[in-house]
């Protein structure tokens, strides 16, 4: 999730939205299987949870697991959740994605109403799921950072218009670069 409530003007309309997320582990390189993944958004509330590190370990409580949203008292409407339960079936942006590296999902209409309905109703922002297209293949798992890891964390860029303030003074007000919870949201004036 990106929290964009203050950091881009509320009556912003947005233009485009590009997300680069990097991949920091893949299956074995000769069992690796090339998979499309599609960023879907996410429909119901979860928590993150205070866990962090790769190797895994039991939930605790407040975290999202396959099974809850927020362990252990709110399941997903399926195990791993549900599409047009939990998330929104078709995917608002999508790419290929091989091996290692910084992967751009590109701005597609979708995905610039996921950040304007965000931007009018932030209490609706429950972020994308990343799902592989391929989910019934082998070797097509992927390991991508978060923001745990600010060289590598999550960049989403947002280009918009927004009205201009001018002051009596004849000055103009504006923001070019806004920093969000999850990485970097820059905030561009078109």
């Amino acid at each position: 999730r990106f929290d964009l409530a203050g950091k881009v003007p509320s009556n912003a309309t947005i233009t485009s939205v590009d997300l680069t997320l990097r991949v920091t582990k893949t299956p074995p390189t000769l069992s690796a299987v090339p998979s499309t993944f599609g960023l879907h958004r996410v429909t119901q509330i979860w928590s993150e949870g205070s866990g962090s590190g790769v190797r895994g370990g039991p939930a605790r409580a407040g975290e999202t697991t396959w099974n809850a949203r927020t362990f252990p008292s709110t399941s997903w409407s399926a195990p791993g959740a549900e599409a047009g339960s939990d998330y929104v079936a078709k995917s608002s942006s999508s790419k290929a994605i091989v091996g290692l590296g910084n992967y751009v999902f590109a701005s597609t209409t979708d995905f610039v109403a996921d950040v304007q309905a965000w931007l009018a109703n932030p209490a609706a922002n429950f972020g994308w799921m990343l799902i592989s297209q391929s989910e019934g293949s082998a070797f097509t798992a992927r390991r991508f950072s978060s923001r745990e890891n600010p060289a590598t964390s999550p960049t989403l860029v947002i280009n918009y218009t927004a009205p201009v303030t001018v002051s009596p003074e004849g000055s103009i007000s504006q923001v070019a670069v806004v920093e969000g919870n999850s990485g970097v949201a820059s905030a561009v004036f078109a």
